[in-house]
């Protein structure tokens, strides 16, 4: 690619010198303008990021517009709309313009019939987006044979070491593509043969995984390699580094604002620090972008959910059931969620009903599950649910509270006692979490208002874990005096009383457990007071 602007200018200086006893022939050699035009051109294409690739081909489009030019122009046109084309599946950029254009250069230009079986292929690369499938996208169909995909791949292969675009091309196909030819030998190869091509060392640091390393390789040859911000950032983002990973993630959507991966990524990031208002804002964005977006809307949903706009809510989950093939299983929980906080208990029972099935092994459908057919007064549905939630999860505090109610209401008080001591644990666990989170963000460098708002929410959610916790420990208190253990039941008893909503009770209960009989459950306390 580095060659090619020197080839294009050597090419507009070869004239013909053929005579011919007819006539004479005329020489046309093109303006200097032209000329100079097109090695920028080619310049930007050999930068092979998006932002200049975009650049090259509105050059090459006004050349190649030019009759006496359109020939000469054709191949470096035809390559950079290719790459262009490669690079917005890569980005998350729809449409369908970009391919249409390649083919149609491949149509006009007898000498480019021989990437029609590049063009085959290439269409069959899905958008690097998750939720945008093939239903959503009625010219993308896989229509190429995968005999011949294969021998196309060995062919690409075979041509790498002395061709840029048919390396980047092989990379292309070959990851996240699954093939004989998909190596990593293979990808180290390409790069070795291939040391000073940034697009190469672009392409082979997102392949199985974003490798935040080759992209600092990347931004150190080229700051201005803008999607290399956003795949480093995405790294950063698996890693948990967010204020690295926002920062990266900005700076590439700033620069690259058609693409829809990095506004979601973003929006699922601000749903992690749990910032739901401007994660909505940037599903939004994504969603402008891409409207069948699948995981922006899931993601939007369930930020509604968070906020208490259920009915909003609703309407985003209801578009997913439609679009249908794709996080059916997640909508209908979440629509599962969003009716039984509105207390439409029928609608939701019936979407959690069809979660299931999606969703054999979520504790948290099997847990919402049974706190449905408990409060529709059936014990036996909601106890085999709440096992299953247990089950794929122990430490799922719906499910081990549920369970801990049912033994109550049939007076197995060692069973219920059992199960809130492991409600206790659970909740206690979840607490020393977020008080690692809290840290963590307390030696963050974000903002003074921003880490306020972070730990605010933070703290909130400890106190919860630890009412939760000693409310447990009151109720296991109880169900162990009235299986006649004295001994757990005085244990149980002050742990309750170490928090100061309960102390004065638990001490209470301690006095009774002490010198009277066991006592019963009040109806305050059958294991649904107290926020149990």
């Amino acid at each position: 690619m580095r060659n090619a602007a020197l080839a294009l200018a050597l090419s507009f200086l070869l004239v013909s010198c053929t005579s011919s006893p007819r006539r004479a022939v005329r020489t046309a050699v093109p303006p200097a303008d032209d000329m100079k035009t097109a090695e920028t051109a080619s310049a930007l294409a050999g930068r092979g990021s998006y932002v200049f690739l975009k650049d090259a081909c509105r050059i090459y489009g006004g050349l190649y517009a030019k009759a006496g030019l359109r020939e000469r122009v054709a191949a470096p046109y035809f390559r950079a709309v290719f790459l262009l084309f490669l690079r917005e599946r890569e980005l998350g950029i729809g449409g369908t313009e970009t391919f249409a254009r390649a083919e149609r250069l491949a149509g006009e230009n007898p000498g480019l019939t021989g990437y029609r079986n590049w063009l085959a292929a290439a269409r069959e690369i899905p958008l690097r987006v998750k939720g945008v499938v093939r239903d959503s996208i009625p010219w993308l169909e896989n229509t190429f044979d995968p005999e011949e995909l294969d021998r196309l791949r060995a062919d690409l292969y075979a041509r790498a070491p002395a061709d840029g675009e048919a390396a980047y091309f092989y990379l292309a196909l070959a990851c996240p593509g699954k093939s004989s030819y998909d190596r990593a030998d293979d990808r180290a190869a390409i790069l070795a043969a291939h040391p000073g091509s940034i697009p190469i060392l672009f392409r082979t640091g997102f392949c199985p995984a974003p490798a935040a390393g080759r992209f600092d390789e990347v931004l150190q040859a080229d700051p201005e390699f803008w999607e290399a911000y956003g795949f480093r950032g995405e790294a950063a983002l698996g890693r948990g580094e967010i204020l690295s990973a926002e920062k990266d993630l900005l700076t590439a959507f700033a620069r690259i604002p058609e693409s829809a991966l990095y506004p979601v990524l973003l929006a699922s990031l601000y749903f992690f620090t749990e910032e739901f208002e401007k994660s909505i804002l940037y599903c939004e964005k994504a969603l402008a972008l891409l409207p069948e977006y699948r995981d922006a809307l899931l993601i939007k949903a369930i930020g509604l959910s968070q906020l208490g706009r259920n009915t909003d809510a609703i309407g985003v989950l209801n578009r997913i059931i439609e679009m249908r093939y794709y996080l059916q299983g997640e909508a209908h929980y979440w629509l599962a969620w969003n009716y039984h906080a509105l207390n439409e208990r029928d609608s939701a029972r019936g979407h959690i009903e069809a979660a299931k099935g999606p969703m054999p092994t979520n504790t948290h459908v099997f847990s919402l599950s049974g706190t449905l057919a408990l409060e529709a007064n059936e014990p036996a549905a909601a106890e085999a649910d709440f096992q299953q939630a247990v089950e794929f999860d122990g430490a799922n505090d719906e499910a081990l509270l549920g369970l801990a109610r049912i033994a109550e209401r049939r007076e197995r008080w060692t069973d219920a006692a059992g199960w809130y001591e492991r409600t206790i644990t659970a909740m206690e666990g979840k607490a020393e979490g977020l008080k690692a989170k809290i840290e963590e963000i307390a030696g963050s460098g974000l903002a003074a208002e921003r880490k306020a708002g972070m730990l605010a929410r933070r703290e909130s959610q400890i106190r919860t874990a630890e009412i939760v916790a000693a409310a447990a420990a009151f109720n296991a208190a109880v169900a162990w005096a009235n299986a006649g253990d004295t001994a757990a039941a005085r244990a149980a008893a002050e742990r309750a009383a170490g928090h100061p909503r309960f102390k004065e009770r638990a001490a209470e209960l301690l006095q009774r457990i002490k010198g009277a009989p066991a006592p019963s459950p009040s109806r305050k306390n059958d294991g649904q007071g107290e926020g149990v």
